[in-house]
């Protein structure tokens, strides 16, 4: 996955603080940043935390100083984002559409 932090926030309909041209090439959590991802932060601790490292943090605070998406809940954002990014793959022999008999043969 690589993408651009403008790019993460038209998907999650937030509000950018920040260049939207940052590369982001992962996600992270607060506990383990890393560099060239994004946080997805319930509070200002993890911010604080995802700072040493990640490039940008998602929020429902105002983050000084530091690229940040600011929505209004996180949870959701986070949803949208693994949605987007990471789509759920289908167990083997599911079809999204109904087959007839004879395709199934």
């Amino acid at each position: 996955m690589e993408t651009t932090l403008g790019e993460i926030a038209r998907i999650i309909k937030g509000e950018l603080k920040g260049n939207h041209n940052i590369k982001i090439k992962g996600i992270s959590t607060p506990e383990n940043p890393k560099e060239n991802t994004v946080v997805f932060c319930r509070n200002m601790e993890e911010v604080e935390k995802a700072k040493e490292k990640a490039s940008a943090v998602v929020t429902q605070e105002e983050v000084k100083d530091f690229p940040h998406i600011k929505v209004k809940d996180v949870k959701l954002a986070l949803a949208e984002f693994l949605e987007h990014f990471f789509p759920e793959e289908h167990p083997w022999g599911f079809l999204r559409t109904p087959a007839s008999e004879k395709e199934l043969r």
